[in-house]
């Protein structure tokens, strides 16, 4: 901790001290919060004055950080998901395929055992098993093999993007204060935005004035 900070934050408790008490009930005491809301102001504002070149100091080296962080992040991103596409396509055709064939199959099972039961029939009616012609061998697919994809794990992962700004409901649309502000501090009561409404709400000064 400096020495100017050290003796900011002193003036800053002195003065919060001498305010701490007052309460406003004449026109004494509402001369002195008057005095207090100027010290106060003044002192505000040299405190967040001292942290100004420190803050700047450090978005600057954040913002160098954040340059060389996305350097090779923004290379590496579009590739992770490129693959994490093609292998959710792959899976997703791969089992189309191994579902397709195992239902080939048992329609092929099904139809080897009606043929075996139409055999068993004909053999039971025969009087001249001679006549009896033998079974057609029947040859049944392999079963389908289900894809294999290195112990990958599928999971939902849904994200969004903006189609049509227009269309989107208001509830998720958040106003820009710190522009409407602007706006209205530069214009005052000349201020004329849709859905606002533009008002003065006078605040305490530290001018001092006999009534």
């Amino acid at each position: 901790m400096g020495e100017q900070e050290i003796q900011l934050r002193a003036e800053i408790g002195g003065y919060l001290g001498q305010v701490a008490g007052i309460r406003v009930v004449d026109q004494e005491t509402s001369t002195a919060a008057q005095v207090g809301v100027g010290a106060l102001k003044g002192i505000l504002k040299r405190w967040k004055e001292y942290w100004k070149e420190p803050k700047d100091k450090a978005k600057s080296v954040l913002d160098s950080l954040r340059a060389k962080e996305a350097e090779l992040a923004d290379r590496i991103q579009p590739q992770i998901d490129r693959l994490s596409k093609e292998i959710v396509d792959w899976t997703v055709a791969e089992r189309r395929k191994a579902a397709e064939a195992e239902e080939k199959r048992r329609k092929a099972e099904w139809e080897a055992r009606r043929a075996e039961e139409a055999r068993e029939k004909t053999l039971a009616a025969a009087v001249d098993f001679e006549d009896v012609p033998a079974p057609a061998a029947v040859e049944l697919p392999p079963p389908a093999v289900k894809p294999l994809v290195n112990e990958v794990q599928m999971r939902d992962n849904w994200t969004w993007e903006v189609e049509d700004f227009e269309r989107i409901p208001r509830r998720f649309l958040k106003v820009d204060e710190g522009a409407i502000t602007r706006e209205v501090k530069a214009l005052r009561d000349k201020a004329e935005i849709p859905g606002i409404r533009v008002r003065n709400k006078p605040i305490l000064a530290s001018r001092k004035e006999t009534i």
